[in-house]
């Protein structure tokens, strides 16, 4: 019997990138600065926020602002306050980040919030991206994350 993968083939396919994202941005010493506690914080208010160390990001603040998946609606918006991702699925806005995680990786909405805003992951930095993507990782390959919290597949 095979083991029971989480999300679809080109939702893990888009969790290998975010995990590959954060070990890229992990290793830039110039790179967004990782904070698991905010989506986006920049001090450029309604511009594009940068990928620089003046940019506090989380996963999904990084995916939005990295420009890495193109064409999938995943995004930020500054037009009339601070940055905030959204999802663009046609012509609906999704303002809520963990239903444009759920949309882009696939995955349910207490995965998306589990990978994305309760993963154990003290962390700031280098240090937490490193830390979130061998959880990702971990995650596509089926392992149980929630240690006895109940299962999040």
């Amino acid at each position: 019997m095979s083991k029971k993968l989480p999300s679809t083939e080109r939702g893990r396919a888009n969790l290998v990138k975010m995990a590959t994202l954060l070990l890229e941005n992990a290793r830039n010493m110039g790179g967004a600065c990782f904070n698991y506690g905010v989506f986006i914080r920049t001090s450029n208010n309604g511009e594009k926020p940068s990928m620089d160390c003046g940019t506090q990001v989380c996963a999904v603040g990084l995916a939005a602002v990295s420009g890495k998946f193109p064409g999938l609606g995943f995004e930020y918006d500054a037009s009339d306050r601070a940055p905030r991702v959204v999802y663009r699925k046609g012509r609906t806005l999704i303002e809520d980040p963990f239903h444009a995680a759920q949309e882009i990786f696939e995955v349910n909405y207490e995965q998306a919030r589990f990978l994305f805003a309760s993963a154990p992951i003290k962390s700031t930095g280098a240090e937490g991206e490193i830390k979130l993507a061998e959880i990702i990782l971990k995650f596509i390959s089926g392992v149980d994350l929630t240690q006895g919290e109940g299962n999040i597949y």
